[in-house]
């Protein structure tokens, strides 16, 4: 009888040490404020001054701009490739608190690899400020549909170091996809943290503030609702590494 009374107590202590830390665990998740605090320094507009052109009705086109996102202390950006594909060079502007472009210091960036089919580049600059942090790589096989995400980024190249907030609605594995004339295949992160042109190349973090993906394109077909995709993670860990 007594032995049957401690195994009582015993279940009850462990069904509650369980609630203790699921409730601990549901509350571990950070919010946009939190994620922008951590790593809105870290995130960075991007001017690709080669493709400033005219259009098909003779207005100059100011170039491509996009954003970046530390990954290295050595200086290593990721950004997506259609924004700083086919330079050798770009302009990298860091936050500035008053989000003046034209009165933040900007830098040169070279960039040193890239990977067509997945849309990514990576980039070197030197005399990044030691204050500004790389990103926290988190992993895809880990994501599970439903968990919040969030986007930093410069919609439309106007409304600078802007966070938007969503689910992950899906992960697409080897999804092959065409924009354009271009053809891609890579692991999408499907969600709705919205995005515009602008935010290319930026990051999309989940709640522990781990990036998971590049925010790439949306989709603006007719009845879209709010499709947004990034590309995963462990494509940016491959560009790094080879």
């Amino acid at each position: 009888k007594h032995a049957k009374k401690k195994d009582e107590e015993f279940s009850k202590s462990k069904i509650t040490n369980k609630l203790k830390n699921f409730g601990k665990a549901a509350f571990m998740g950070a919010d946009a404020v939190s994620i922008y605090k951590d790593w809105h320094s870290s995130v960075f507009y991007i001017s690709n001054a080669s493709k400033i052109g005219y259009d098909e009705m003779g207005n100059l086109a100011m170039g491509s701009i996009g954003s970046g996102f530390l990954v290295d202390r050595s200086g290593l950006i990721i950004t997506n490739y259609h924004v700083a594909g086919e330079a050798k060079q770009v302009w990298i502007y860091p936050f500035s608190k008053d989000l003046k472009l034209n009165e933040t210091s900007k830098l040169i960036g070279r960039i040193v690899a890239e990977d067509k089919k997945t849309d990514l580049a990576l980039i070197h600059v030197t005399g990044i400020p030691q204050r500004i942090k790389p990103v926290s790589l988190g992993i895809v096989q880990n994501l599970i549909p439903g968990q919040d995400v969030f986007a930093i980024g410069h919609p439309h190249g106007d409304w600078t170091w802007s966070i938007t907030d969503g689910i992950i609605n899906q992960i697409r594995p080897d999804h092959e996809y065409s924009i354009g004339d271009f053809d891609y295949k890579a692991t999408l992160i499907q969600n709705n943290a919205e995005i515009s042109g602008g935010n290319s190349g930026g990051p999309l973090f989940t709640e522990d503030g781990k990036m998971i993906g590049v925010n790439t394109w949306s989709a603006v077909e007719s009845g879209a609702q709010n499709l947004n995709f990034a590309v995963g993670v462990n494509h940016v860990k491959e560009l790094i590494q080879n």
